[in-house]
């Protein structure tokens, strides 16, 4: 089930489980993004038991980024906020402004975990080569089904942010919740190596999407990178920690 509300923010797409709600997961958009970009991520975690709530706006700073989760979390007409781990997932530069406004207690709830997918690089700024990919389809993912779901809605994205707006982790800005980080082995424009470099602030759980894009949320490995944040979800509801439930072991 979806449904749509208007706020004075942003309005926010929400999506809503058949079962009583696990958690709560609230969506923060990256450049050149538009909230149908994930209603398939949305329905795919309502399935399994979590609240999704996309708010309809990009942020271009940590304090816009704290109102629009703020607002995802307070607005009255929306289903009241369930027992369980709220959850925060963040695309490409939404990530960095999200982190921001935690490690400045911007926001007014602080979520009991994130997870970082796509994160926009230091060196992910505007000029030649870098804003231009962030808004091509071929570039950002290799699905055909979402690089169709784009094509009917580009007048509907977000404007690219400029190179002194984007904000990656900071240098010693924990998060202060578990984190994980989901990003593809062929990302070009935020480079995998570029985010090993960047990266000062931790602990993390890296999670490395063989041969994925830029938006791991909707490439190829969709299903897959949907399934690793469920799983953080379930973590959570167990222990605050996420200590992991499932150990990889041999015989």
């Amino acid at each position: 089930m979806t449904v749509t509300q208007q706020e004075s923010v942003a309005s926010i797409d929400e999506y809503l489980p058949a079962t009583p709600p696990r958690g709560l997961v609230v969506l923060v958009q990256g450049r050149a993004d538009a909230a149908s970009y994930y209603a398939r991520f949305g329905r795919r975690l309502a399935a399994d038991g979590y609240i999704v709530r996309v708010p309809n706006a990009a942020p271009d700073s940590a304090e816009a980024a704290a109102e629009l989760w703020n607002a995802a979390l307070r607005d009255p007409s929306l289903v009241e906020r369930p027992d369980g781990p709220v959850l925060a997932v963040t695309v490409d530069a939404g990530g960095g402004f999200f982190a921001q406004a935690l490690s400045e207690k911007l926001v007014e709830v602080r979520p009991d975990g994130v997870a970082l997918t796509g994160l926009a690089t230091a060196g992910a700024t505007e000029g030649e080569g870098a804003d231009t990919s962030v808004a091509d389809v071929s570039f950002r993912s290799a699905c055909p089904v979402h690089r169709g779901v784009v094509e009917s809605a580009q007048s509907a994205s977000q404007p690219a942010v400029s190179s002194d707006q984007v904000s990656p982790v900071l240098p010693g800005h924990t998060l202060g919740v578990p984190t994980v980080v989901i990003h593809g082995s062929a990302d070009e424009i935020s480079p995998l190596a570029q985010l090993r470099a960047d990266w000062i602030a931790g602990p993390v759980e890296l999670n490395v999407v063989a041969g994925g894009l830029h938006d791991v949320l909707n490439d190829v490995h969709h299903r897959s990178v949907a399934a690793v944040i469920v799983s953080f979800a379930e973590r959570l509801r167990g222990d605050a920690r996420a200590t992991p439930i499932i150990l990889q072991d041999t015989l």
